[in-house]
């Protein structure tokens, strides 16, 4: 899910996890450490040294470390605060990691019909939806965005597009990091970004459970999670204040408004982190009945949609897994 300042963030509580460990020689490695203003934990199953474990852990952290100079919009140090800082007209290279979010940025606002827009940066301060000249809402659109492939360049066709990646940085610094932990040879790992859940799994069995979409800690239902990625979007998790208005935290980038509070998740499966991410983010920002549609359309998408009900009742409103 995309999470802007105060627009649309993930809550970590949204998923309790569980262990089904197998009997073997593995050690049990559990830590957590602050990423981005972000809790981000791990439990490691191993039959490596600990010392070697630790050595390997430690070079995972900085995984995150150093792509927060790099993607994170709210560190004005950063790569792509500097991009949203650029003139108009003017080429920009960018660094690797950065090109590729944003070209995966184009391609999930293509896939999701707009709902998905990395150019909501500049209204990253809720007021401006509402207290602020047209010309400022209209400071966003892909359309705005100009990327050289070879060159590995971007344009802005207007200064005043900024650009927050919120919604595929997270699920890209878990599959760098599941990435350098395999390498390493650990294949048995849990790990939770901000909500973000992805494991490696040979020898453990990860299960998780989705909490029913309210703030009390009934569960809705538990399924495995092996060499899978989960993300949860809510509808309810945030509110932003508005004068005398309450509204969800959740941003529609085709309208430009705010919606209802409403006690709404949406869980996406994939084998892919960044999917997940984008994905989740996606269906959340849609109006509800584009979402599911969407879904009962789409045939490579996972998910499940929670509605808590006036009754105090849970509906699932949509499930394609087990």
């Amino acid at each position: 899910m995309q999470e802007f300042n105060t627009f649309l963030r993930k809550i970590s509580l949204i998923l309790i996890l569980f262990l089904i460990p197998n009997i073997s020689l593995s050690k049990e490695f559990r830590g957590n450490f602050i990423a981005w203003g972000t809790n981000l934990d791990f439990i490691i199953h191993s039959e490596l040294e600990r010392d070697e474990v630790n050595s390997i852990i430690y070079k995972a952290q900085e995984i995150p470390n150093s792509m927060e100079l790099v993607l994170n919009s709210k560190n004005p140090n950063s790569e792509i605060s500097r991009l949203n800082d650029l003139i108009s007209n003017k080429n920009m290279e960018l660094s690797e990691d950065l090109f590729f979010l944003i070209e995966e940025g184009f391609y999930y606002n293509e896939i999701s019909d707009g709902y998905f827009d990395i150019t909501v940066g500049s209204l990253n301060n809720h007021k401006s939806i509402y207290n602020e000249s047209k010309n400022q809402q209209e400071c966003m659109g892909i359309k705005n965005l100009v990327l050289d492939y070879e060159l590995k360049t971007i344009i802005k066709k207007k200064k005043c597009i900024k650009i927050d990646l919120d919604g595929l940085a997270e699920g890209y610094v878990i599959s760098l990091m599941l990435k350098a932990f395999k390498e390493s040879g650990i294949d048995d790992v849990l790990l939770n970004f901000g909500g973000n859940v992805s494991t490696l799994s040979n020898k453990s069995n990860w299960k998780v459970s989705i909490k029913n979409p309210d703030f009390n800690d009934e569960i809705n239902s538990t399924f495995n999670l092996n060499n899978l990625s989960i993300s949860t979007s809510s509808q309810y998790s945030k509110i932003i204040k508005i004068k005398s208005d309450s509204f969800s935290h959740i941003l529609n980038p085709k309208q430009k408004v705010f919606k209802s509070k409403k006690n709404i998740s949406i869980s996406v499966i994939s084998n892919d982190p960044i999917y997940s991410d984008a994905m989740s983010t996606s269906l959340q920002a849609m109006p509800l009945e584009k979402a599911l549609e969407f879904l009962k359309e789409a045939k490579d998408i996972k998910a499940i949609v929670l509605k808590r009900t006036k009754n105090r009742e849970t509906k699932t409103l949509f499930k394609n897994f087990q």
